[in-house]
Order: C-alpha cells, then sequence, then structure tokens
C-alpha cells in the first residue's frame, strides 16, 4: 500500500464528487479476544466477494484460518474521494486498509461513512 499523506485539508478542498464504495471492517479473533484489522474498500459486492474469496475463504481451504482476519459484519455504503476512488478502481478487487490507514483516510477527508452535507 502506497504511504497516505497526513496532511489535512482545508474545507475548500473537499472533494465534491464522491463515490459509493462497499466497506467491509476486518477483524481478528485469538486468544485474547477479539483486535480490530482496519477495513476494506470495494466497488461493488460482486468486488468484494471476489476479495472475500482470495483473503478469506483460501486461508480456510489450506486449515490456516484462525491465523486470518475476518470479515467483521455485513458490507455496507460509504463515500470515497475521486483519489480514493481511482485507487480503488485500479486494484484487481479492493483494498485493504490498516486501522491507522482507515483512520488517516477520514482525517484527509478522502473516506466518509456517511454522504457530508455540502450546503
Amino acid at each position: 500500500m502506497a504511504k497516505i499523506s497526513s496532511k489535512k485539508k482545508q474545507a475548500s478542498d473537499t472533494p465534491r464528487d464522491l463515490e459509493e464504495v462497499v466497506y467491509v471492517s476486518w477483524e481478528y479473533i485469538g486468544e485474547t479476544g477479539r483486535e480490530p484489522r482496519g477495513c476494506s474498500l470495494h466497488r461493488t459486492l460482486a468486488d468484494y466477494h471476489a476479495f472475500l474469496d482470495a483473503e478469506y475463504y483460501r486461508a480456510q481451504d489450506d486449515g490456516l484460518d484462525y491465523l486470518k482476519p475476518r470479515p467483521a459484519g455485513e458490507p455496507s455504503t460509504v463515500y470515497a474521494s475521486p483519489v480514493l476512488y481511482r485507487r480503488i478502481k485500479s486494484s484487481t478487487s479492493g483494498v485493504r486498509c490498516s486501522p491507522a490507514d482507515e483512520m488517516t483516510l477520514v482525517a484527509q477527508e478522502d473516506l466518509f461513512y456517511i454522504p457530508p452535507f455540502r450546503g
């Protein structure tokens, strides 16, 4: 994953053309309990299912499912800036973000969990 800049955008820099994308939270369940493992972002539910097949089900096939993160809940819709959307679109079936990368994307206003008010 490319390094994500921590430069804070000004309100006037906030993108107005946001794209809907599929968001999935991931977790790891180990001996110490549940731990967040960030999220994945996808253009479509079909992309998410392809990503799920590659990242999760194949781990079960090799008997190592207990070592791999798993989806935490159902996919939901979030909103991506044009820059983030291009990154998602250029991927095979989606991008994975660590918890820290996810928070940086939110702080930079590249990722919105709800549509921002544009008055």
